[in-house]
């Protein structure tokens, strides 16, 4: 992750196609010093990262049209620094490899445990 100044909030995008998810992601890691946006689709994730920097991506594997794996890719290509968590609720050997391949830093299996987000966010 690149290096911020202590003063500096740390910039998170959330991209999930369920609200509830995306809400419940905002209400769990909304605090001082962490600033939250959301996305609801992969088309909407790569606009945000192509305008404005962000320390972790937060994104579901399966998003309509453009896969969470293909943001992923996208923004590893403008941000290699960029620490990223996929959720996925199909988690098979193949498709992680093909994750940590692409340089997925962790990932969780819907539905989530709240402390392993907390956890591995931090």
């Amino acid at each position: 992750m690149a290096e911020r100044s202590p003063n500096q909030p740390c910039r998170i995008l959330v991209v999930d196609d369920e609200p509830v998810v995306r809400d419940v992601i905002r209400n769990v890691l909304e605090r001082p010093g962490l600033f939250l946006v959301d996305a609801a689709d992969g088309e909407q994730a790569i606009e945000l990262l192509l305008k404005e920097p962000f320390d972790i991506l937060i994104v579901d594997k399966n998003l309509p049209g453009i896969t969470g794996l293909d943001v992923i890719r996208r923004a590893k290509a403008a941000d290699p620094t960029i620490a990223t968590l996929l959720i996925t609720a199909y988690a098979s050997r193949e498709s992680v490899e093909e994750a940590m391949a692409i340089g997925v830093d962790d990932y969780l299996i819907k539905p989530f445990n709240i402390t392993d987000l907390v956890g591995k966010v931090e």
